[in-house]
C-alpha cells in the first residue's frame, strides 16, 4: 500500500512538473520581441524648430529664445524682456 501510494505521488509530481515545463515553454515563445524606438519626425521637427525660431527673431523681446524639437516635443529656453512676451511665446509655441 505504502508503495503504491509512493508511486502515485511520484506520478503525480512528474505530471505536475511536465506542466508547468510545458506552460513556461508557451509563455516563452509568447512573449513579444522589443522593437527599437526609432525618431521618424526628423523633417516635421525640424520644420516645426525653423518656424518657431523665425517668429521669435521676428518679435522684440523674443531674440534670446532658444528653439529645441525632439521626436515633436518642442522645449523653449532662455530669457525674454517680461511676462506678457513669456505668455505669448507659449502660446506661440503651442500653436505650431
Amino acid at each position: 500500500m505504502t508503495c503504491r501510494l509512493a508511486r502515485r505521488a511520484i506520478v503525480q509530481l512528474v505530471v505536475v512538473l511536465l506542466c508547468c515545463i510545458s506552460f513556461t515553454t508557451i509563455a516563452a515563445e509568447v512573449e513579444p520581441v522589443a522593437k527599437p524606438i526609432s525618431i521618424v519626425n526628423m523633417p516635421q521637427d525640424q520644420a516645426i524648430a525653423a518656424r518657431l525660431l523665425a517668429i521669435t527673431k521676428a518679435i522684440a523681446g523674443l531674440e534670446q529664445v532658444e528653439v529645441k524639437v525632439e521626436a515633436g516635443v518642442l522645449s523653449l529656453s532662455g530669457e525674454v524682456a517680461n511676462a506678457q512676451l513669456s505668455r505669448d511665446v507659449e502660446k506661440i509655441a503651442n500653436s505650431q
